[in-house]
């Protein structure tokens, strides 16, 4: 029954491929996520309505067609996200990917210190094939004061994900490679902030 107000904005520049020019990009999400289910196994069904979605591109602005829209996400007891069909339109499937490297987070069974490492990994399957996959390292770089971006004090966390996410309806799964950092708000677990490259 408990709902949090987020609002999540990710800036996301394209290297020049072949002779084409970078493209700057950036996302701002605002919308609410509720607990609708704790379950017997320890998972969480998180259920997440994008209010207002906006696209910048190249300074342009226009509205992401996931505006609007419910996206259903299951969280295991470690707090990763368990790869499943978000439903709803391609806008909403895409946005719920950025929402899972931005929002989502994993949690170890017991405590870490800086220099740690946590290894995770889920997958899904259809028909005894593996649609979609998360493999990856956390590491515990250390506490970092709060500053101009960081609203209050923050684990830093380097990470490492190779991922196998599905492709736009009638193409194929894409593999993809995140190495970044992400502030974990102490005592919560949530992301507050991530930076990283992404390539696939």
């Amino acid at each position: 029954g408990e709902v949090e107000r987020f609002k999540t904005t990710l800036n996301i520049q394209s290297g020049a491929d072949a002779g084409a020019q970078p493209v700057k990009l950036e996302v701002t999400i605002i919308g609410t996520e509720s607990v609708k289910e704790v379950r017997p196994d320890g998972s969480t069904v998180l259920e997440t309505k994008m209010e207002k979605s906006i696209v910048n591109v190249n300074g342009q602005e226009r509205e992401n067609p996931g505006s609007g829209e419910v996206i259903t996400t299951i969280i295991n007891k470690e707090g990763q996200i368990v790869p499943s069909k978000t439903g709803g339109s391609a806008g909403a499937g895409n946005t719920s990917q950025m929402l899972a490297f931005t929002r989502g987070f994993a949690f170890p069974d017991k405590p870490m210190r800086a220099g740690d490492e946590h290894k995770f990994e889920s997958k899904s399957t259809d028909g005894g094939k593996t649609t979609q996959s998360v493999k990856g390292v956390l590491t515990v770089v250390g506490l970092e004061k709060r500053g101009s971006e960081l609203p209050f004090d923050a684990v830093k966390v380097k990470i490492l994900v190779d991922a196998t996410i599905p492709g736009p309806e009638g193409t194929e799964a894409q593999n993809i490679h995140v190495e970044g950092h992400s502030w974990i708000e102490p005592g919560v677990g949530k992301s507050v902030m991530t930076a990283g490259k992404v390539t696939g």
